[in-house]
């Protein structure tokens, strides 16, 4: 009995960047629930994907600027081997007319309403890191998607 096989297609087995979502299936939360996907709700819902698309169509406004990754695309991603994470997500992609590339990450923020929260912060390190043109766009302040804890009387 061997301890292990091949796959029946190699191209459709391979999930490198582990995105397929497998590996949230059958697990639960600490409460009992089952843990859902993480990240930002499917297309069309959410805060996160109504700031995206809204960079798209600012970004596209401009003269000879494409959007190349992120929203309605595929992102982009981008090895960050040595970072803080093995490789990053961009959220909205775009190319200038001269070719050059620049991402923009969507996330929360502090209470300031500008600065990242340390995830968002950790991933602009780890792309600018790699020589990569990336700006962060706030669309809420974290403590405002946080739920209410219940006061006690």
């Amino acid at each position: 009995m061997s301890m292990y096989s091949y796959v029946h297609d190699t191209n459709d087995w391979v999930d490198v960047f582990g995105l397929s979502g497998q590996r949230w299936m059958g697990k639960t939360k600490k409460d009992g629930t089952p843990h859902n996907k993480p990240g930002p709700k499917a297309k069309g819902t959410g805060d996160h994907n109504a700031k995206i698309d809204e960079i798209i169509k600012r970004e596209e406004a401009k003269k000879g600027v494409k959007h190349v990754g992120g929203g309605s695309k595929a992102e982009i991603i981008i090895d960050t081997q040595g970072g803080n994470k093995p490789y990053r997500r961009m959220d909205a992609s775009f190319e200038r007319p001269n070719g050059s590339r620049y991402h923009i990450n969507v996330g929360r923020t502090l209470t300031d309403g500008k600065t990242g929260i340390i995830r968002e912060r950790l991933a602009l390190e780890d792309v600018k890191g790699k020589g990569h043109k990336v700006t962060f766009e706030g669309y809420g302040k974290d403590s405002d998607y946080r739920p209410k804890k219940a006061k006690l009387h």
